[in-house]
């Protein structure tokens, strides 16, 4: 079994003139990004550090964050 969220939280495809600057090609490009599990526990962190400004265990922080990430997930593939 594969790791949930593995997959890009938000991929962007584009195959029209003009992207990156050049109006004479087209591009065919796909930028993956973060993953969905990333992205998740970062928005996480994100409200919980809201209202403090320093967290005193940094790596316990981090590693509920992905626990709760994982759950989230976790439910979304039910």
């Amino acid at each position: 079994m594969s790791k949930l969220g593995q997959k890009p939280a938000f991929p962007i495809t584009s195959n029209e003139p003009g992207y990156m600057g050049r109006n004479d090609i087209k591009h065919n490009v796909t930028y993956k990004g973060v993953s969905k599990r990333y992205w998740t526990a970062v928005m996480i962190a994100q409200g919980a550090t809201q209202d403090t400004i320093f967290v005193a265990n940094q790596k316990e922080l981090v590693k509920r964050c992905y626990e709760i990430a994982d759950e989230l997930l976790e439910q979304e593939n039910k």
